[in-house]
């Protein structure tokens, strides 16, 4: 096409692997993740509850991402019950911008004691 030398075609963002809501004992590990595409590669955010979650601000949540960029991960190293609520994921480039949302469950485990 005359023109368009140099002209790089762009792709909005969009999720590959969907945002899936969880169910996690009290204690446990929880991990969202999420697979996405687009040109170029967008950027992807978290709000957990909302509020943005910053990669390194808090000893409970990690954010994660796949050394090509296309997989990502919100992981909470230990739920307790207060955890439980809404998480978003924003993925977002020059070409447009996706959000979605799951559930995060925490469910309580009750020690049964035997007595003779």
């Amino acid at each position: 096409m005359p023109g368009s030398e140099g002209v790089v075609a762009t792709e909005a963002a969009q999720f590959v692997d969907p945002l899936r809501s969880l169910s996690v004992a009290e204690g446990d590990a929880a991990c969202f993740t999420v697979a996405v595409s687009g040109r170029p590669l967008p950027r992807v955010s978290w709000r957990h509850q909302g509020e943005a979650v910053v990669a390194d601000s808090s000893p409970y949540f990690e954010v994660l991402r796949s050394a090509d960029g296309q997989r990502h991960s919100l992981r909470i190293g230990e739920v307790f019950a207060e955890d439980a609520g809404t998480v978003e994921v924003m993925a977002e480039n020059e070409a447009g911008s996706v959000t979605a949302s799951a559930q995060l469950t925490v469910t309580r485990q009750y020690m049964i004691c035997h007595t003779r």
